[in-house]
Formats: C-alpha cells, sequence, structure tokens
C-alpha cells in the first residue's frame, strides 16, 4: 500500500511538471524546454533567473505554481524519508521473502488473527515442530520462528497466498465470531479437507460454526465457566491440566497402534508389549472392535483382533512408537 502511495506522488508530481510546462508554453511562448526549465526552477525553488521576463498572468500562474509544486514536494519528501526510515522497505522485501517461503510449505498450519490468543496458539505450534503460518491484517511485530503474513483472513486470495490448498489445518482465531464462520466456509470452499478450528466468543455462535464447517469449535466462555464451577463443587479435584501446568514446555500427545496392522502384538499381553520401557508412553486404554473401551487395561490383558491401543507422551515418545508399529 505505501509504494502505491509512493507512486501516486510521483505520477502527480509528473502531472504538474508536465502542467507547469504546458502552462508556460502557452503563456510566455517559450519553448517546451525552457517552459519545463521555468517550471522545475519554480516548483524547486532553487532561486535560479527566468528564462524570459514574465508577463502579469506569468507571474499570477508562477505563483499558483509555487503553492501547489512546493507543497507537494515537501510532502512527498515526508513520505520517502519515513517510507526508509520506517524501516517499511525493509518490512516489503521481508514480505516478499516470507511469500516464498510459504509458497514451499506442504502439511503447514494456518493461524487467522494474531491477538492473545492467536499468538499463543502459534507459539506452541512452532515449538512442537509444526510449519505456521500467521494471517493477521495489523501485524505489529516480526518473528523468526512463524510465516507472518499481512491481509484480511476472510478474502480468498489472502488465504489462497497463505498456501490454504497445501495446508493441513486453519486455525480461526479472529476478533468477531461472524468474522470466524466466514472465514470457515472460505476455508472449505478452497480446501474442502482441510481440518477447521475455530474460537467461538459467544456460545450461540458454536452451531453456526459447525454448519460453516468447523471440525473443531472451541468456546472459552463455556471453558472458563465448567472450570470455575468445578473448582466450586469439587474443590479437591486435581486434573491433568494442573498437573502439567508449571512444565509448559511439555506438550503431550495422543496416539494409537491398531492390532490388525501389527500382527506381531495380537495375542499378547500388555505386560510383555511393555510400552513404557521400550518408549516411555504410557498407555490409556484398549478400544475394542466392538467400541467398547477399557481404560486402564491390566497388564494381563491379551491384544486380540480389532483392538486399538490408545498411548500418550511426550512427541519424542510418540515417534519411538511409531518407529517400532505401524
Amino acid at each position: 500500500m505505501r509504494i502505491r502511495h509512493l507512486l501516486s506522488l510521483f505520477a502527480l508530481l509528473l502531472l504538474i511538471v508536465a502542467g507547469g510546462t504546458l502552462g508556460y508554453h502557452l503563456i510566455e511562448h517559450t519553448s517546451l524546454l525552457d517552459s519545463a526549465y521555468m517550471t522545475v526552477i519554480t516548483i524547486s525553488t532553487v532561486g535560479f533567473r527566468e528564462v524570459v521576463p514574465l508577463s502579469g498572468p506569468g507571474r499570477v500562474f508562477t505563483m499558483v505554481l509555487i503553492l501547489i509544486g512546493v507543497g507537494l514536494i515537501g510532502y512527498s519528501f515526508t513520505r520517502i524519508t519515513s517510507f526508509f526510515i520506517e524501516g517499511e522497505l525493509q518490512r516489503i522485501i521481508r514480505g516478499r521473502k516470507m511469500e516464498k517461503v510459504i509458497s514451499k510449505m506442504k502439511n503447514h498450519i494456518i493461524v487467522c488473527g494474531y491477538g492473545r490468543m492467536g499468538h499463543d496458539v502459534a507459539a506452541i505450534l512452532a515449538q512442537n515442530g509444526k510449519d505456521v503460518v500467521v494471517v493477521e491484517m495489523e501485524l505489529k511485530t516480526d518473528s523468526d520462528d512463524i510465516a507472518l503474513l499481512r491481509g484480511d483472513a476472510t478474502e480468498d486470495q489472502v488465504l489462497l497466498d497463505a498456501g490454504i490448498e497445501r495446508a493441513e489445518a486453519i486455525v480461526a482465531c479472529l476478533s468477531s465470531d461472524a468474522d470466524n464462520v466466514f472465514l470457515t466456509l472460505s476455508a472449505k470452499t478452497l480446501n474442502p479437507a482441510i481440518r477447521v478450528v475455530s474460537r467461538a466468543i459467544s456460545g450461540g455462535s458454536v452451531g453456526k460454526l459447525r454448519r460453516a464447517g468447523a471440525n473443531e469449535v472451541i468456546c472459552m466462555h463455556e471453558i472458563s465457566a465448567r472450570r470455575m464451577a468445578t473448582v466450586l463443587i469439587q474443590p479437591n479435584l486435581v486434573n491433568l491440566v494442573d498437573i502439567m501446568a508449571p512444565a509448559r514446555n511439555i506438550f503431550l500427545e495422543v496416539g494409537e497402534i491398531q492390532v490388525d496392522v501389527n500382527e506381531e502384538i495380537r495375542g499378547e499381553s500388555i505386560s510383555k508389549i511393555n510400552l513404557k520401557r521400550r518408549t516411555g508412553a504410557l498407555i490409556l486404554a484398549v478400544r475394542q472392535v466392538n467400541g467398547k473401551v477399557l481404560f486402564n487395561p491390566d497388564s494381563d490383558y491379551k491384544m486380540q483382533s480389532g483392538d486399538t491401543l490408545i498411548i500418550m507422551g511426550e512427541r519424542e515418545q510418540i515417534e519411538r512408537v511409531s518407529g517400532i508399529y505401524k
């Protein structure tokens, strides 16, 4: 936008020079070169002597040209100085480099909205090895770990620039529920397979966001209300979030091991699989083929066809499990 503004100023300066040249040529009957020379020395206020003595109309024209031209040159000089001093040029160059980086991304996550929630979501994702593109209209900071794209996330072209066609998921953290609904619709239209996680400011917007195509809707007011009520009703209840709160650098993941694609564990007991000692991951439950879930299964439980182990651990532990089982 700044470049367009500077180009407009430059075009306006050329228009004034052309108008001044034509004016002197018609009023004083000077050559085009002399007329252009008169125009330049007039609007630049260098004080050189006129090419020809000015007539009455020529003097009036010169005064008008000075008022218009000098004001425009002063404003243009201020804008050009601001362009370089405020670092706008570096931001433009950085933006061009960022566009090249984004164009090479695949299976990344797009975070739309860089307020407090969007900032924290993007930071956590980046800390856990995810490629992240942040889309925000007014970005006040730069980041070396996260790709930042300035633009309106509700516009299709901005989403395309963010690589939505190649993205794995998109997070809608815009300032209003209406914008998040519109963003969800646009995202699903451009990439029907993309996973959409949206914030809902109002509880009444949850249904609208789901109907728009959001896979997950997080209503912060509802979550906060439930948490506060739980503290009052069951003050001694300690959950996993409370336990992990002091260790903010720990990010737990949940994974699955299917017996049908890992036949070596069919008929084996939980104790013989010994997943904890081999990988560090914990076995939370076993989901049987009939849909029944056995939480914290006994060590002598033997895996059967159709069973699925539900495990939990840090990213490195889940990766070690993936290295052993399909």
